[in-house]
């Protein structure tokens, strides 16, 4: 999700047929591109019409973002709800941005992961602009 990318990331999500990842696609790549007017309208889209039912996707929108007050608000509605795609975020890329705040291995547990193991995991990704 490097910026250098963002631009091919709108050219191919255009065919997902999911329309919840298109969404969140949208809002990280545009944001990537700077172009926050149209990433903040990509993830209210994604609140308003899937929050409910993925909130993971929300979540790592936010995370990419570096919102972490809204990413962890939402992780804990995943947690809330079971969804299942939380599990995933102790692997995801896009939560690297929170792996050093007080509230990650609290999460970690909720979801019924071993978060000393987990917290050894060193993931990076590139943040926008760099």
């Amino acid at each position: 999700m490097g910026k250098a990318d963002a631009a091919g990331a709108l050219r191919e999500i255009a065919g997902e047929p999911d329309e919840a990842s298109r969404l969140q696609i949208r809002a990280l790549a545009f944001y990537a591109l700077g172009r926050t007017r149209e990433s903040n309208a990509a993830l209210q889209a994604l609140i308003k019409t899937y929050g409910e039912q993925q909130p993971t996707l929300v979540a790592l929108a936010y995370s990419y973002r570096v919102d972490r007050d809204a990413a962890f608000h939402w992780l804990d509605e995943a947690a809330r709800i079971r969804d299942p795609a939380a599990t995933s975020v102790a692997f995801d890329v896009l939560t690297d941005p929170l792996r050093d705040d007080p509230r990650w291995l609290p999460f970690l547990r909720k979801i019924g992961y071993a978060p000393e193991q987990l917290a050894a995991i060193k993931i990076e990704v590139p943040k926008p602009g760099t």
